[in-house]
């Protein structure tokens, strides 16, 4: 969520980005050793999924030294985090947010009587 951040000072900011940009990094590092250990291109593992699994296993027994055997576990597990075989790439979408208008007018009182009127409406006509 490095576009979200909300700092006080551009320090703070400075430091808020670093901290993003080195635990990123850390993912796709993690990431591209779960894809040479399974033998498997980088692309199709998920990143949200190594994130999860990273994550969760930093947080258990924070105080204890890490084995490699618990490593290469957790790069197994990683690497069956793949993305779905797609048949063809989807089409590049622009970077642009819709506008959204409203169709509609705003609702005023409560839903239940809003529904009512538009029953009224309907036997009406």
């Amino acid at each position: 969520n490095l576009g979200f951040l909300e700092p006080h000072s551009a320090q703070i900011a400075r430091k808020e980005w670093w901290a993003g940009l080195i635990a990123y990094n850390l993912i796709r590092w993690t990431m591209a050793g779960a894809a040479a250990l399974a033998q498997v291109p980088v692309l199709r593992l998920s990143f949200c999924r190594a994130r999860d699994l990273l994550l969760g296993w930093l947080a258990r027994s924070p105080g204890h030294p890490r084995s490699a055997r618990a490593w290469k576990r957790l790069l197994n597990r990683i690497s069956a985090a793949q993305q779905p075989k797609r048949r063809k790439r989807p089409p590049s979408e622009p970077r642009a947010l819709r506008s959204f208008q409203k169709d509609f007018p705003t609702l005023k009182g409560s839903r239940a009587a809003a529904r009512k009127k538009l029953s009224q409406n309907r036997t009406n006509s």
